[in-house]
């Protein structure tokens, strides 16, 4: 007699208590089991193809055999969250599993808050040449938009805990993002102290995060680069390779003019750019981000 849910449930329960189940049943309750398995497996499957329906409408794109992200279809203008379901046949006893992997935020911080600078144009060019090459939204930051006093947390920063307001909104807006560029000039071989600064205000916030830098100056930054190298270590980030230098001549630098054409005059630091950025990308793909779990 064919076994229903009910009985593959009951006989189930037998077995798994030790309890005795007749010889000629085994082959009946594995029959069972193996249907009942199906049915849910099927179920399951709807379920997923539904919340897949759905997520197309909440703006999200399922990902599944794209590998690569100028594998996307990236017709549609606006930005979309990427959604990688995964459905786990081979192994019916586990959950489903739906891994919600969102947008990326980049932020592009720019290190320099003189009043004459060139660093918003050349951030800006830096953060087009990343929309280019990296599958993320950019933002540029300005560090005078951010005053932050120095050293004014009478507390520790590992510890998180902030007093004052501007350092609270500081943390949120660093611990939203995943990955982070910055493009500071060199001053007197090191790097600027507000930029020092900001990055002393917090701890936790940077740790595990993926950075590029990016530097400019009468020697290409080099210097001040390694300098800011090590300081992303110590707050346990994790530096790109690669560290573009842009050479600015004497003349621009003498002049001071306050303004330049970053895709021009660093044309042939374009390749370093690419690569530090394709380097970001990389540890993105394999940066783990909290995922969920959800049994369909």
């Amino acid at each position: 007699m064919p076994f229903d849910k009910r009985q593959t449930l009951k006989f189930g329960e037998l077995a798994t208590h030790g309890r005795m189940v007749a010889p000629h049943q085994v082959g009946q309750l594995h029959d069972a089991e193996r249907t009942t398995r199906t049915e849910s497996d099927q179920q399951r499957k709807k379920g997923a193809v539904e919340a897949d329906s759905r997520l197309v409408q909440q703006g999200v794109i399922a990902l599944r055999t794209v590998q690569e992200p100028d594998e996307i279809d990236q017709r549609a203008a606006k930005l979309f969250q990427i959604a990688c379901i995964m459905h786990l046949y081979v192994a019916p006893d586990e959950d489903y599993i739906m891994c919600m992997i969102h947008n990326y935020r980049i932020l592009v911080i720019m290190g320099s808050t003189r009043a004459k600078r060139l660093c918003p144009q050349i951030a800006a060019w830096v953060a087009q040449v990343g929309r280019e090459a990296v599958p993320a939204q950019f933002e540029v930051v300005d560090l005078k938009d951010w005053p932050l006093p120095m050293d004014d947390e009478p507390g520790i920063p590992a510890l998180g805990d902030y007093d004052f307001e501007h350092s609270q909104a500081w943390s949120r807006k660093i611990s939203e993002a995943h990955a982070f560029v910055f493009v500071t000039p060199q001053y007197n071989w090191g790097y600027p102290a507000p930029l020092k600064n900001a990055l002393d205000h917090l701890y936790k916030e940077w740790a595990g995060k993926p950075a590029v830098i990016v530097t400019y100056g009468g020697h290409a930054g080099d210097k001040c680069a390694r300098q800011l190298r090590q300081v992303l270590r110590g707050l346990k980030m994790k530096p790109a390779p690669t560290m573009p230098g842009f050479t600015l001549t004497h003349d621009r630098i003498k002049a001071n003019t306050g303004t330049i054409d970053p895709a021009t005059e660093f044309a042939k630091h374009s390749k370093a750019l690419s690569r530090a950025f394709a380097e970001l990308a990389r540890a993105l793909r394999g940066k783990r981000l909290p995922a969920r779990l959800w049994p369909w």
